[in-house]
């Protein structure tokens, strides 16, 4: 539980700060890529004010991806 509030904090603090590059995969493909390669799982998740989703996923050994979604993605604009 402590680790998912502090993701959170984490999403809530960063999200908005940097921006890299997308790469446009599926989110179903990403989360089972995700999986598969690093054991990630999906652990906070947060909806921006512009209706882009930020989503943490975090492994058992401590590796992290932040995810965003736009809201074109979701929706196939």
């Amino acid at each position: 539980m402590l680790r998912t509030m502090v993701a959170a904090a984490i999403l809530l603090a960063i999200s908005g700060t940097a921006e890299a590059e997308g790469i446009g995969l599926d989110h179903d493909m990403l989360t089972t890529y995700l999986d598969c390669a690093f054991t990630a799982r999906p652990v906070a998740f947060h909806e921006l004010d512009g209706g882009n989703e930020v989503e943490l996923f975090t492994s058992r050994w401590g590796s992290w991806t932040l995810v965003e979604r736009l809201p074109e993605a979701r929706y196939g604009s």
